[in-house]
């Protein structure tokens, strides 16, 4: 892949550059004589949710035993206090005495008690202390702990809400209020405009949410005034990762801050404050504006930039989030591999998720990035919503046209040369000295450049570019070193962006149904990915502390690529759901994203 970098002192500095991506597993190496691991354990007694359920149940069933009326449980919030205070510390104190009495005098770390959703924790354990676990009647299932990854300006109008959705309740300064949005990501970064309080296109303040109880964290990094009225909670969960040796407390951060830059992205898709100017490289990109921009976000740190994350933390974070009273949950995070055991659906993730949908909460998780093959779908079972990536109809071109008139499309938000003057070609390297290296470093995502430069992501395009520049450069005739250099190219330039009526289509990279239902690839007979969204070249805020992606280092706003960009949308379009019809069971949002394309519109 090829990359045109800069113009200066009068020529184009061609620099040529060799991509080689590899699939990091995350986790750790365990020694040979230690086998100790996370486990997660399953217990076989209800939950608190599921207990009050059984209770409420009888009572109703009790009152109407001579009614024909049908019993129907009361919505979940209404008791959630009382769920979850009195009876959270005895559960605990039962997995406490459970694993001294199977465990007695022997080592262990009891990491989590998960006790909202499922009944269960997690353990640091070996695989005999395991298999003693596994042994008693009252556990249910004990998998071994595994790890997970991460999977805008124009999008709401390609979407058709400022006519639509957004209209209907009132304009965008009302779209998704009095709804919170839990998103369990990287972070968030409290201090972008995208989540201020202070709503300049808004005429009134945030109201003060009902039924959440959650708290915001503080830390010498997210200090006290990091939530307001607009970010209502913020937590952070990495005892998985800290019992493993793999988190690093000054690079990952040991608190809500995002120092990765994918939490806050695509917090901002789904509810980022409307009309945000997205200012990169000095240039203005337009307004930003979230899906639902007047939810309420609540954010679950369970994943990290060193390392990604683990299910046991991601688990306590939905417990958390389902506890907390959020309405919609969001993941752009997806398994490393498909989780072990008879059924893919039967993995702690997709258990405590079951649980949080039967309370009410609405959840969409990414479909991930491993398409185009066949069975390639990294979000499994049916009570989850499952987005894939589709492009939308904006797009920003780039090209470079050679002194040969042949002309070559590219990537990169740059200024054209001046008023499409021809400048001299050098490649970088030719122009170093031999002790001088390159910057591997190389992104398909389009590029802010402060100057006139293209990204060549054709390998073909790289090479007639490559055969026009060395067989323009003039060499001694006895010596054959080089005494000029005859090749000369001007670039178009890529910050305007062209719409096209050519989308959607589904990305190349979203992953594919059918659905596997275990790991010998065995159909599951459902249908998934449940709907796409746009997902490709989205624009998004970041966060100020990282340096994910180099090119946006430093930025207010990144453009990123995959299916965790689509989540986020159909997240917000969830919220503006729920919020016109807030008796709408998870099923019921479901079937109307599904089946009723116009009903945005």
């Amino acid at each position: 892949m090829g990359r045109v970098m800069f113009v200066n002192f009068g020529f184009l500095l061609l620099v040529i550059s060799f991509v080689f991506l590899s699939n990091n597993t995350l986790g750790q190496q365990q020694d040979d004589d230690d086998d100790s691991a996370v486990y997660i354990v399953t217990l076989k007694q209800p939950s608190i949710v599921h207990h009050f359920e059984e209770q409420e149940l009888k009572q109703i069933r009790h009152k109407h035993k001579k009614s024909k009326l049908k019993p129907t449980l009361q919505p979940r919030n209404n008791s959630r206090k009382h769920h979850g205070k009195s009876v959270r510390p005895s559960i605990s104190q039962n997995h406490d005495s459970f694993l001294k009495k199977t465990l007695k005098g022997e080592k262990y770390i009891k990491l989590y008690s998960y006790h909202y959703l499922i009944n269960g924790f997690a353990v640091f354990v070996s695989s005999q202390q395991a298999e003693k676990l596994s042994m008693r009647r009252e556990v249910s299932n004990i998998v071994l702990d595994f790890s997970v990854r991460t999977a805008t300006t124009y999008t709401p109008q390609f979407m058709g809400l400022p006519e639509g959705a957004w209209i209907k309740e009132g304009g965008f300064e009302v779209a998704g209020e009095g709804i919170i949005i839990g998103l369990i990501d990287t972070g968030i970064d409290p201090n972008h405009p995208s989540f201020s309080e202070n709503d300049i296109n808004s005429h009134h303040s945030y109201p003060t949410p009902k039924h959440f109880s959650g708290v915001c964290e503080v830390t010498p990094d997210f200090p006290s005034g990091s939530c307001n009225k607009k970010l209502i909670g913020a937590r952070h969960f990495a005892q998985s990762a800290i019992t493993r040796g793999v988190f690093n407390s000054s690079e990952d951060y040991a608190s809500p801050f995002d120092r990765d830059g994918h939490g806050t992205h695509t917090a901002s898709i789904a509810a980022g404050n409307h009309g945000v100017p997205v200012i990169v490289s000095n240039h203005n990109f337009g307004n930003a504006s979230g899906i639902a921009p007047r939810a309420f976000i609540s954010v679950y740190k369970a994943l990290y930039k060193s390392f990604g994350g683990f299910a046991a933390d991601v688990v306590a974070a939905i417990d958390q989030a389902a506890q907390d009273g959020v309405d919609i949950l969001s993941l752009s995070i997806t398994p490393n591999r498909k989780p072990p055991g008879v059924a893919t659906f039967f993995n702690p993730i997709d258990m405590a998720i079951l649980s949080a949908a039967k309370t009410g909460i609405f959840v969409v998780q990414a479909a991930g990035n491993t398409g185009p093959s066949p069975k390639s779908m990294s979000s499994f079972s049916p009570w989850i919503f499952t987005v894939g990536a589709s492009s939308h109809d904006r797009v920003y071109s780039n090209s470079l046209t050679l002194g040969n008139n042949v002309t070559i499309p590219g990537l990169g938000f740059a200024t054209p040369t001046d008023d499409g003057k021809m400048f001299k070609m050098i490649s970088a390297f030719h122009a170093l000295n031999n002790s001088t290296s390159l910057d591997k470093d190389i992104y398909i995502n389009p590029t802010p450049m402060d100057m006139p430069g293209i990204i060549i992501p054709s390998a073909e395009d790289s090479k007639i570019l490559l055969k026009y520049y060395n067989n323009s450069i003039q060499r001694d005739g006895t010596t054959k070193e080089i005494v000029g250099f005859g090749a000369v190219a001007a670039i178009e330039g890529g910050l305007n962006a062209n719409f096209s009526n050519r989308a959607p289509k589904v990305m190349y990279y979203s992953a594919r149904g059918p659905d596997p239902e275990d790991n010998s690839f065995n159909d599951a007979d459902i249908l998934k990915p449940n709907l796409i969204a746009p997902g490709d070249s989205i624009w998004g805020a970041w966060s100020s502390a990282s340096t994910d992606s180099t090119e946006f280092e430093g930025e207010k706003f990144a453009m990123m690529s995959g299916t965790s960009m689509a989540v986020p949308h159909v997240t917000g379009v969830a919220a503006l759901i729920k919020q016109t019809y807030p008796q709408f069971s998870p099923s019921a949002i479901a079937s109307a994203l599904s089946n009723n394309r116009d009903s945005l519109r």
